[in-house]
């Protein structure tokens, strides 16, 4: 009799240390952020998560705006890589990224680049003779 009493309490335990478990696993972590092939109106950015991720954006604005826009990848993978389009030459933007609902956004101070700037010069022409 003494045993069955027992089960309950012992399930019980059993599955608040697995949901205990699973809570403490559903944080990723996120590391080595990049803004890669930065052009006069885009750029890649990327990033790396300790498991896989997929629902994964970029949210992006001009520094001094709050207009949004969002560019997505929906696979799953470890390393992440997101082209942003459609930018103006020298332009500072603010960005941040994340995967699902997990947002990196260094601690509330977006990440920024600037995108690069329209030569004043013309190059040079090649002669070949």
């Amino acid at each position: 009799m003494l045993l069955r009493k027992n089960i309950p309490i012992a399930a019980l335990a059993a599955v608040l240390i697995y949901w205990a478990f699973l809570w403490a696993q559903t944080e990723v972590d996120m590391a080595k952020l990049a803004v890669t092939n930065l052009r006069l109106s885009g750029a890649v950015i990327s990033w790396v998560t300790d498991e896989k991720t997929s629902s994964n954006w970029v949210e992006i604005r001009p520094a001094g705006s709050d207009s949004v826009v969002v560019f997505r990848d929906d696979k799953s993978y470890y390393v992440h890589y997101i082209e942003i389009t459609d930018l103006d030459p020298a332009t500072e933007y603010k960005y941040r990224v994340g995967s699902g609902d997990t947002v990196w956004d260094n601690n509330g101070q977006w990440y920024s680049f600037k995108t690069l700037e329209v030569a004043m010069t013309a190059l040079p022409r090649t002669i070949m003779g």
